[in-house]
């Protein structure tokens, strides 16, 4: 397994594998440059808090991929792209070269009052994804690291104004559940994403019917799975089905529950089932699972 480092991004402390450009400190964020070293050989990172990587230099490749997943996908990343890296999920990240990055830091308070105020308290939940492209997002985060180094009464206030729109519009455009969803040009509808991902909550954990969800969102079968696709970036049953099973990572890991009891509450028939779904997913069953990461 490769080397585990809990990343601290707020902190001013060293890293193992980048030098600190710079860095600016606000009670909303803290945005750091960084020039990246060569590693080839990859490391697992977490971080404690919501995490920004913007890429800055010239494209590179990027291998990254979850722990339980068996090979990484790789991503060709251009300057502007950018990794969002949500609290306390670890990745598994490996580079050639040096790049230099930004990495914006959200300080959990401030997203906390985010949820609440916006959100109403229930939050879309953020995944970790690589090499992202958003116009919204590039331009906030350019305005945000131009505050490294600057000096100025004011800049607090407009840094804590440029993140909360930052954070606002991540939660609604990457996350997944919640209260909010977006329109995305080409795919579904605000309204239809609130419907799907409702019925999937609902019905996620057994089989369901494509026809009837298309149906209750008014599509045909056949745009409203290509609609769906432009929306989440999967088919409706691949999505079902890793919901569930990110579910069950996290049970997995997370909790001293036996299988027996996370497949019961997971809506699996019995363990035998889940054990291979489980298996399927992650590439090793739930008990070598939990004992090689717990």
């Amino acid at each position: 397994m490769p080397d585990v480092f809990m990343i601290d991004f707020s902190a001013n402390a060293p890293l193992p594998f980048a030098e600190l450009l710079g860095r600016f400190v606000n009670p909303a964020a803290v945005i750091n440059r960084y020039l990246f070293h060569p590693n080839p050989q990859g490391a697992r990172l977490v971080s404690p808090q919501v995490t920004l990587i913007v890429h800055e230099d010239a494209p590179f490749e990027v291998d990254w991929r979850r722990p339980y997943e068996l090979q990484p996908a790789r991503h060709r990343v251009e300057a502007g792209q950018f990794h969002l890296l949500p609290a306390h999920t670890p990745m598994e990240v490996a580079w050639e070269g040096e790049q230099r990055a930004v990495i914006i830091t959200f300080r959990p308070d401030f997203v906390d009052r985010i949820v609440h105020k916006q959100f109403k308290g229930d939050a879309p939940r953020l995944r970790a994804q690589a090499a992202l492209s958003d116009a919204l997002v590039q331009s906030l985060c350019t305005e945000l690291s131009g505050r490294i180094r600057a000096k100025g009464q004011h800049l607090r206030a407009c840094a804590e104004a440029i993140a909360t729109l930052l954070v606002i519009h991540l939660l609604a455009c990457f996350g997944v559940g919640g209260t909010v969803q977006p329109s995305i040009t080409g795919g579904l509808t605000s309204a239809q994403q609130r419907l799907t991902l409702d019925y999937i909550g609902t019905h996620g954990r057994q089989e369901f019917d494509v026809d009837e969800l298309a149906a209750a969102a008014g599509l045909s079968r056949r745009h409203f799975q290509r609609a769906f696709k432009q929306s989440f970036g999967e088919t409706p049953c691949r999505f079902a089905h890793n919901t569930v099973m990110a579910a069950a990572v996290e049970l997995v890991l997370g909790t001293q529950k036996s299988i027996t009891e996370i497949a019961l509450d997971l809506g699996f028939k019995n363990f035998g089932n889940f054990s291979t779904a489980f298996k399927r997913h992650t590439g090793m069953s739930p008990e070598a699972f939990r004992r090689r990461n717990g």
